[in-house]
């Protein structure tokens, strides 16, 4: 059973849409983030921070999606940048998969047509990275 035939949830025969498994997970995040006190735990401490007295890649991060979650961006990009960015592209995916899921709209799925594209992605996405590691070491997470 297809896309066409099934509706616009349908699994192939081999799996599951990606709607079905990655919209929930997102929104549980995202629940977590709202009201569980992660950020008041004194207990998470990061190992490569200890070990190196950097932050990792992630510092911050968990306050970013915390501050997301009370509808405080500016906060979550000053913790986090890209973690922020990619905490907005979790909500705008939640929403994404409920218009599927409800009908509202087709599903959304982007091709890189090329090697080329791909490695600009690639490219793209480590400048992203180093960035965001350059903002955390320079505010001093």
């Amino acid at each position: 059973m297809g896309v066409a035939a099934g509706g616009p949830l349908a699994a192939s025969r081999h799996s599951a849409p990606h709607e079905a498994i990655w919209a929930p997970i997102a929104l549980l995040a995202f629940l977590a983030a709202r009201f569980l006190p992660w950020d008041r735990l004194g207990f998470l401490v990061c190992p490569f921070h200890l070990l190196t007295g950097f932050p990792c890649l992630s510092c911050g991060g968990t306050r970013a999606f915390a501050a997301l979650s009370r509808l405080d961006p500016a906060t979550a990009f000053a913790m986090n940048p890209l973690a922020a960015a990619v905490g907005l592209a979790g909500a705008a995916y939640i929403v994404h998969a409920l218009g599927v899921g409800l009908g509202a709209w087709r599903r959304w799925r982007p091709r890189l047509a090329s090697a080329t594209h791909r490695r600009a992605l690639r490219a793209a996405a480590l400048v992203a990275l180093a960035g965001n590691w350059i903002y955390l070491i320079a505010v001093g997470r």
